[in-house]
């Protein structure tokens, strides 16, 4: 295979109609993930094992600038939902790189409409729609304990980093036990990972956000 693009992509599992979207700011990424076999997306590579190769079919939906891939294969991560965890696809992370949220120009917004105009979901087929429903009915759920389950908690309440958030307009101050109590707060987990490490952001929900030393 030698394909040079730059771009938004999909895979296309021609059995079970099962898909993964991608991108590539490289113009050999695409090859190089193929060539090797998408080691970090253990999804696709039981599908690639179990299936074949040769019965994966690959697109590409659409093309773009470098800085623009993540933003578009976004877009189309939120149309198809193509989520392993619920037996659609083979993409295990729901959010491309860190571009998700940012805002965009008038121009690119132009560019997501032209994108999404014809598109059409690809409808699941009653085979498919029956085999997801048999593995869920089969599927055996890990029972727990309370004494585990007090135990669990315990040791995430030792090891959880402590959570300090500042706003940036009224200085007031709140404290978490940990990332997952911001996020049942309502606050997106990474978000606030990404500004404790000053990585990618810097300020979020208006305010600033870092680990108590």
């Amino acid at each position: 295979m030698n394909i040079q693009i730059r771009g938004v992509y999909i895979i296309t599992n021609n059995i079970t109609k099962q898909i993964y979207i991608g991108s590539t700011s490289n113009g050999k990424g695409f090859e190089n993930r193929w060539n090797l076999g998408y080691k970090n997306n253990r999804y696709l590579m039981a599908a690639f094992k179990k299936y074949g190769k040769e019965n994966f079919s690959f697109e590409i939906i659409w093309r773009c600038e470098p800085k623009d891939c993540l933003y578009f294969e976004q877009l189309y991560l939120d149309y198809y939902e193509p989520w392993a965890e619920t037996e659609k696809g083979y993409n295990i992370c729901r959010t491309a790189g860190s571009s998700y949220g940012l805002k965009r120009s008038e121009e690119t917004k132009a560019k997501m409409s032209l994108a999404l105009k014809g598109l059409k979901k690809k409808p699941l087929t009653e085979e498919h729609k029956r085999k997801i429903s048999i593995f869920h009915k089969n599927r055996r759920k890990p029972t727990r304990t309370e004494e585990a389950k007090i135990n669990a908690r315990k040791a995430h309440q030792k090891y959880a980093k402590r959570i300090i958030s500042i706003n940036v307009y009224t200085n007031e101050v709140i404290k978490y036990n940990s990332l997952r109590e911001a996020e049942r707060n309502g606050f997106n987990r990474q978000f606030i990972k990404d500004c404790c490490k000053k990585n990618k952001r810097n300020i979020y929900e208006n305010c600033k956000w870092e680990y108590e030393s």
